[in-house]
């Protein structure tokens, strides 16, 4: 028993290493595993309905010569992506798609379980095939129904005729990249292994009746002279960053009071 526990966990630090290192695998359970290994806090975000639960991972563990070659392999593969943002360890697909969708997000959504099965308790509900929009979120499923990769609908290139996966390459859509990039690609343009196939889609949509937005539920910096709110559903507005009166006549940057951001921009605040 000794010997198979050592071995056990060697295995698992051997997945941590891949996964966070020189990982090609885009599995959620691989990044799961990454974030486990990492003892991140976690927390509880709103969705329009309800809660989840997702992992606080503010590292980005990928370092420059490693996102290049995702990059790089990733433009080998598919030279039609179109590169959003850099490679990120710190959220993932199912974040980017149903938490927020900005490249400054840092939650890791793995526990989607449960949400993708009642999306009514959380507030979406599932959408047809033949009824999809561009905002629409798409679930890719395996065979066995398995959750595999998530994104968000940008353009209908031509009709859908089913929820088999064969009508991914009808779908122009944004989507993360395990710990690759952040894409603008083919629905069919996507990386995956021969024990990961994707066989099925689910298209999903937040219920939007008596909906009144509430921009406070996540807040990120955006740049020098800006955070983005976002609403549950995912709605995002842009903001000026706010900070203490007099913040910048003896130093040049100041903490923004809304996002906590380190900003030489900002508004002032008595």
């Amino acid at each position: 028993m000794f010997f198979q526990a050592i071995g056990i966990f060697a295995s698992l630090i051997t997945t941590f290493s891949s996964g966070h290192i020189s990982t090609r695998d885009r599995s959620e359970l691989s990044y799961e595993t990454n974030l486990m290994l990492k003892n991140l806090e976690t927390k509880y975000i709103p969705l329009p309905k309800g809660k989840v639960e997702v992992y606080v991972n503010r590292d980005n563990g990928i370092e420059e010569v490693e996102a290049n070659e995702l990059l790089e392999q990733d433009k080998k593969s598919f030279p039609n992506i179109e590169l959003l943002a850099m490679p990120s360890n710190q959220y993932n697909c199912f974040s980017y798609a149903f938490i927020a969708p900005s490249k400054y997000n840092y939650f890791g959504f793995t526990k989607v379980h449960d949400f993708l099965t009642n999306p009514t308790k959380y507030g979406y509900f599932n959408v047809e095939y033949g009824d999809v929009k561009a905002g629409d979120k798409v679930v890719y499923y395996t065979k066995e129904s398995a959750p595999m990769h998530a994104g968000i609908v940008e353009e209908i290139l031509s009709p859908l005729i089913s929820n088999s996966a064969l009508n991914l390459s009808k779908l122009m859509l944004v989507s993360k990249w395990g710990n690759s990039g952040l894409y603008r690609h083919r629905g069919s343009d996507f990386s995956y292994s021969a024990k990961n196939t994707p066989y099925s889609l689910r298209f999903f949509r937040v219920d939007s009746s008596h909906w009144i937005h509430n921009y406070s539920n996540i807040i990120l910096s955006y740049n020098e002279s800006y955070h983005e709110k976002f609403c549950s559903c995912t709605k995002s507005i842009k903001e000026g960053h706010m900070v203490p009166a007099g913040s910048f006549e003896d130093n040049e940057y100041a903490t923004c009071l809304i996002c906590g951001d380190e900003v030489n921009k900002g508004i002032y605040v008595r």
